[in-house]
């Protein structure tokens, strides 16, 4: 079967769908080798069935997804994706049995229809088993005015900075460490925490 890989022409096709859910690697206990691209199943609009009943969310074919660079070997980051949102992106072979998700359609909106994804309704997005965490909460009043700072509480701060006493004219620094001239070792305050040339601290922002 010819593929997409290398080239973009004629062949080359998007798609918009929507994400399964239940249907997501970690809720189906994916091993490792299958975790690749936190695969996910998707149902596309005119191609596949509007409904589970004439087709269920588990023979949707599954959908790799394309990450940034950051995700590369040395990093594991999961996408986020989960479930219930609508996705863009494109089918690496002509027989359209290999797509890739490129972007998501973000949504902030909190109401929802269902909470399984069925006839391509708006998914509550706290679904198969996911709780809301600390940086989803949706409920409360928007954040007033920015606060004020008092310059004269923030001057008053009472800061311990550790401290030893040498003659500067007796060192030199490298790679920001002061070191003693005479010994070539590096010098240490009285924690035995290295003296590096920006060991002073001005709290006063106004100097």
């Amino acid at each position: 079967m010819k593929n997409n890989l290398g080239t973009i022409g004629n062949n080359y096709k998007w798609f918009i769908a929507q994400v399964a859910t239940n249907q997501n690697e970690v809720v189906k206990g994916g091993k490792w080798p299958d975790m690749h691209g936190d695969r996910v199943k998707i149902r596309i609009p005119g191609k596949h069935p509007k409904t589970n009943a004439e087709t269920s969310d588990s023979d949707l074919p599954w959908a790799i997804v394309a990450k940034s660079t950051v995700h590369g070997a040395k990093n594991y980051v999961s996408s986020g994706i989960w479930g219930g949102e609508w996705v863009i992106g494109f089918f690496m072979d002509e027989g359209e049995q290999q797509p890739v998700i490129t972007h998501v359609l973000n949504n902030n909106l909190p109401s929802y229809e269902v909470n399984k994804s069925d006839s391509f309704k708006r998914v509550n997005r706290y679904n198969s088993g996911m709780k809301p965490g600390n940086h989803q909460v949706t409920t409360g009043q928007a954040s007033g005015e920015q606060t004020e700072i008092n310059k004269e509480d923030f001057l008053n701060l009472e800061v311990e900075v550790p401290t030893a006493a040498f003659d500067k004219r007796n060192t030199y620094t490298t790679n920001g460490i002061i070191y003693d001239i005479k010994s070539g070792q590096a010098l240490t305050d009285d924690t035995g925490a290295l003296l590096t040339d920006d060991s002073t601290i001005n709290l006063d922002p106004s100097s």
